[in-house]
């Protein structure tokens, strides 16, 4: 029996020593707390708050309806006219993604569908909506404010009303829950009833006048009642059966309630009230309180002396990554499960930072301005000594005694709740900067320019003399073998043995030296941290990362490795986690950056490590680290510190261009857009400014473009055409969700960005190419033309000044001759002479008649058939070759002189014909087409060297190249074709433009093009 009872007493005493860290629950000052109040710009009052199911929170307020991504509110109800409808009551997010509203004035029904808020065609509500349910089937229920009609039904497209003849009273409805099978509960000021799926009638569990209760439900599915006595349960698991005996009510201030109460998926209470801020109960057990005192101090309260946006909070609401939301009366407060877990009675820092120490037991002794506090494991900090000098060093002895040195030199030794001081104080200059106690049991003391001091045998002794120099003592560490450790001055670290000494650089480099923090390990292996990084000294090598490297390694001031192969590290920026294998391949490769996580404000750190602490984090038995800060000591639970491997989800929420459009999935856009802005959201509300965005339009960004914090996309000089713009996130500890949101817009292009456009701009192009060449085609047709006509008409002048002076003259002067030789005697020599000469005479004559006939042969020479007829006629082929004249086209009058030029150019043809082909026939084949006139002279005969063809006349001969410049003379070409034993052709083409004489200047542009295309060409 004295055996069992020892049995009791240790399991009692022991309790608190060995209770695990993870069954102690987590209090109000263990969350981090956001707001969102009028510095911020947020809209208030908020009456309610819904979660849709991509991650948006949706918060009604007096200004309207908005949605908040975690950075930004973005207006929903702007198209409402709240002057006439009113502020919204309350939300509801259905499980097709519908949001619903009801606005107070009007009592009209909205929903959010498509992008858009819109009415539904409902009649209004008979009173002001303040909540609203839907249960698993689709059916949903709707609180109203009205006596004698508190509840409405959704269902299948109709409402159904539950009032005075389903049994309510008339009385103020004050709450609803429903449970997961569809059962109804509802609350009002002196009952409590419920209504079972498919009944007419409420059915009334509690009737007592003035309790003003209201009703939440647990992880469980109790029934829980908050009212003027206290918070408990009424039923049982999944609402039904009694609960077990009620011992004593949590003390929540049921006066001042407001909202209804919540529980969060963790099991603890959250109460909203009207004028007294934010209650909560940790995990409140069914059977109640064990205690009235318990029953009070187990609700903890929270208002805006701790930083609540405001004392008026209206409902309590935990979104799907367990932060738990305060809408008030001056905005939004958030609350989420710290990793860092502050201590409310850790507050009092010590001026040069709190001293850590992790005792051989598991245990964790904290110093702070006035006393020192023992942490057991999995148990609370608890004052062990109080002092009004400040505490400066703490070491533990062999035996495990506690020595703490203060601010005047004096050391104390606690051991089992009992104290006693040193006889005598340091004898050290200063004060006691360091401590430590070798493998014999000797304290030892550090005091920088105060030098160095060991206790031993209960005498005071200082070592290696007076400090200054090269020796100035600051931190101290044992290690495995019991050697004392020591910063010997700004750049040595010294290992003694006794009085033996062996050193070694510290590397600084370039960087300032500094207090360094020394974390030895099992084994031969020391950490060394300062300003330079961290370094690692192991079997006398030292390794170095550098801060230059890892900057968060700058400046490091305390270190733990963990059993579980963490290494945690504190750090200026805040707590490093990084894995031990990682660390140590960081100092195996130069330059190679470990993968870290980074713990901040978002986590708990309520202000940095405290950069004066010498050892800022410590592990105690139970696993938690404890963190030396500027403001206090704060701990963390490394086992319940998880990575989220769960990408976040991601939104576009709106795309602005004419307009806004919400949601957008596939929008089309007014013709000719070309500038647009896309807003979109990571939603991550637990650390929502460490989620980090990347977007692209494919085919427009050649890569991913970060966004950080931004949550906007601007592009312009958008060309028409279809595009997909993507958007892709990422949570604080960098997962990333590869299942992108996109958008598919449109942009229509305008007539003047239209392919009709584009080919009336080409066809244009082309008309203006081909007016332009039609035009420059036309003068130099007329310039060749006019020479054509000057030449024609001095050839005309030429031959009448022949006919009218020299020939007139010749012929007056061989009469005159004439005249002589007639009075000459008839036989005479000189008359004879005479005659012969005026025989000759008339000759010249006749021939100079023909020469100013040839001159004016254009006149009649248009008719170019004939006139080449009668130039094979005249040939004289010997022996005789017939010619055949062909006329292709309809025939047109030709331009005399371009008939001359053509019949020398056939003259030559045909006389080359009789000296050189042997044709035994010639065809001569005039085209007339609509653009072009054409005379080809071709034989049967042997054809035309080679070699002639390559010089393009024959040596000594000038009768092709004379051909080739009179058919460039009047602005045509010569061809020659030929083969051996085929004969040859020659060809000369000529536009018509040059060639006819009908052609008519003032119509040789559109006339002309419509000619061409009503008359085939033969050209």
């Amino acid at each position: 029996m004295r055996l069992i009872r020892a049995l009791l007493v240790a399991a009692i005493v022991l309790q608190p020593i060995i209770a695990p860290a993870a069954d102690r629950g987590r209090r109000l000052g263990h969350y981090t707390h956001q707001r969102w109040s009028e510095e911020s710009d947020a809209p208030r009052p908020v009456t309610a708050l819904a979660q849709d199911r991509r991650g948006y929170l949706w918060i009604a307020t007096a200004a309207g309806i908005f949605r908040f991504d975690g950075l930004r509110f973005e207006a929903i109800s702007t198209a409402i006219d709240l002057v006439a409808h009113g502020a919204p009551s309350a939300l509801l997010v259905r499980r097709n993604g519908e949001v619903w509203t009801n606005f107070e004035r009007s009592r009209r029904f909205a929903v959010y569908r498509g992008g858009q808020l819109r009415f539904l065609r409902a009649p209004p509500a008979p009173h002001r909506i303040s909540a609203m349910h839907e249960s698993r089937d689709g059916t949903v229920w709707v609180l109203t404010e009205g006596i004698g009609l508190p509840l409405m039904r959704f269902r299948n497209g109709e409402w159904t009303s539950f009032g005075t003849e389903a049994g309510a009273p008339l009385d103020n409805p004050f709450s609803m829950v429903v449970t997961r099978e569809g059962v109804v509960w509802l609350s009002f000021t002196g009952s409590v009833a419920r209504l079972a799926p498919g009944a007419r009638r409420f059915e009334f569990v509690r009737r007592e006048l003035g309790t003003l209760g209201r009703l939440s439900l647990d992880p469980e599915e109790r029934i829980w009642l908050t009212e003027r006595r206290g918070t408990y349960p009424i039923t049982g698991p999944g609402g039904r059966g009694n609960p077990p005996k009620l011992r004593h009510p949590y003390r929540t201030d049921t006066g001042q309630i407001r909202g209804w109460p919540v529980f969060d998926r963790e099991g603890n209470l959250w109460i909203a009230t009207y004028y007294d801020g934010l209650e909560r109960v940790a995990q409140p057990d069914p059977r109640g309180a064990a205690s009235p005192a318990e029953a009070m101090s187990r609700v903890e309260r929270l208002t805006s002396r701790e930083g609540l946006s405001s004392n008026i909070v209206a409902q309590i609401f935990q979104d799907a990554e367990g932060n738990v939301w305060a809408a008030t009366a001056n905005g939004l407060d958030r609350f989420w499960p710290a990793t860092l877990r502050f201590e409310p009675q850790l507050t009092d820092t010590a001026a040069f930072g709190d001293l850590l120490l992790q005792a051989s037991d598991g245990t964790v002794y904290i110093g702070q301005a006035s006393s020192v506090y023992r942490v057991r494991p999995g148990g609370d900090p608890e004052p062990i000594f109080r002092t009004p000098v400040e505490p400066r060093t703490l070491c533990e002895a062999p035996d495990g005694a506690i020595w703490i040195g203060t601010d005047d030199k004096e050391v104390v030794v606690w051991r089992d709740g009992r104290l006693r001081r040193l006889p005598q104080r340091a004898p050290v200059d200063v004060t006691i900067y360091d401590c430590a106690f070798d493998a014999e049991g000797h304290y030892w003391v550090t005091a920088s320019l105060g030098g160095m001091a060991r206790y031993r045998g209960g005498r005071w002794q200082r070592m290696f003399g007076s400090a200054g120099g090269a020796f100035v003592p600051k931190s101290m560490a044992t290690d495995g073998h019991g050697r004392i450790l020591v910063q010997w001055n700004d750049r040595i670290l010294s290992r003694l043995d006794g009085r033996r000494r062996s050193s070694v650089p510290i590397p600084f480099g370039s960087y300032e030296p500094n207090a360094t923090t020394l974390y030895p390990v099992a084994g031969d292996t020391l950490f060394i941290a300062g300003r330079f990084g961290l370094a690692r000294l192991r079997g006398g090598r030292l390794q170095t990362i550098s801060a230059r490297t890892v900057p968060l390694f700058s400046g490091v001031n305390g270190m733990v490795q963990t059993p579980a192969g963490e290494s945690w590290l504190a750090s200026p920026a805040g707590i490093l986690r990084v894995s031990t294998a990682e660390l140590e391949r960081a100092f195996a490769r130069r330059g190679y950056v470990p993968p870290m996580q980074l713990f901040g404000p978002a986590h708990g750190l309520r202000s940095r490590p405290h950069t004066h602490s010498r050892r800022a984090i410590v592990r105690g038995g139970d696993g938690r680290l404890w963190i030396a800060t500027q403001t206090g000591t704060l701990w963390l639970n490394p086992a319940e510190v998880t990575r989220s491997r769960a990408p976040p989800s991601v939104s576009v929420s709106a795309l602005t261009a004419d307009r806004v459009y919400r949601d957008p999935t596939s929008v089309t856009l007014p013709a000719g857009t070309s500038n647009i802005q896309i807003d979109f959201a990571v939603l991550s509300f637990s650390n929502p400014r460490a989620a980090r965005a990347r977007y692209r339009i494919e085919g427009q960004d050649a890569d991913w473009i970060e966004a950080g914090t931004r949550r906007q996309a601007f592009y312009t000089n958008l060309a028409p055409g279809t595009y997909r713009f993507r958007l892709i996130g990422a949570n604080e500890n960098g997962v990333w969700n590869e299942e992108s949101a996109t958008v598919e817009f449109v942009i229509p292009p305008t007539f003047l960005q239209s392919r009709w456009f584009v080919a009336l701009c080409v066809l244009a192009a082309l008309f203006l190419l081909w007016f332009a060449y039609r035009l420059r085609v036309a003068r130099v047709t007329a310039a060749i033309r006019s020479r054509l006509e000057e030449r024609l008409g001095e050839r005309e002048r030429i031959a009448r000044e022949l006919h009218d002076t020299l020939l007139q003259s010749v012929q007056g002067l061989v009469l005159r001759f004439q005249s002589v030789a007639n009075r000459m005697p008839v036989g005479a020599d000189s008359r004879a002479h005479l005659e012969a000469a005026l025989k000759r005479a008339d000759e010249v004559i006749a021939e100079g008649r023909d020469r100013v006939q040839d001159l004016r042969v254009a006149e009649g020479s248009s008719d170019l058939p004939k006139l080449l007829g009668q130039r094979a006629a005249e040939v004289g082929f010997d022996p005789e070759v017939p010619v055949r004249i062909v006329v292709e086209g309809r025939p047109r009058p030709v331009h005399p002189l371009v008939s001359v030029e053509l019949g020398r150019i056939a003259d030559e043809a045909l006389f080359n014909v009789v000296r050189h082909a042997a044709a035994k026939s010639v065809e001569i084949t005039i085209r007339f087409g609509v653009r072009e006139l054409g005379v080809e002279v071709r034989d049967d005969g042997i054809g035309i060297a080679e070699d002639v063809l390559a010089q393009g006349h024959r040596p000594g001969h000038f009768g092709l190249t004379g051909m080739r410049e009179r058919a460039e003379r009047i602005g045509g070409t010569l061809s020659l074709d030929t083969a051996p034993g085929l004969g040859s052709a020659v060809t000369v083409t000529l536009p018509g433009r040059l060639a006819f004489a009908d052609y008519a200047p003032a119509k040789r542009l559109f006339p002309s093009l419509f000619r061409w295309l009503k008359e085939p060409s033969h050209a």
